[in-house]
């Protein structure tokens, strides 16, 4: 028996922040087991570094000090 959990996904929305602040981006799934959250920008995995921190075991993304 395989273990499968339904996931909704939303499309971010267009927000205008300001330079140099911090966002977080957050993502709400549900499942049994729990699922297992992870970032990912143009097809590249995102890790932990001094601008991006996974927060929560993954469900909200921490970009810090946003430049253009």
């Amino acid at each position: 028996l395989e273990d499968k959990c339904e996931v909704s996904l939303k499309r971010p929305r267009k927000e205008e922040i300001t330079l140099g602040v911090d966002i977080i981006l957050k993502c709400q799934v549900t499942g049994n087991p729990e699922p297992n959250i992870l970032w990912y920008h143009n097809k590249f995995r995102l890790f932990n570094t001094e601008k991006l921190k996974v927060l929560d075991g993954g469900p909200r993304l921490r970009l810090s000090n946003i430049t253009g």
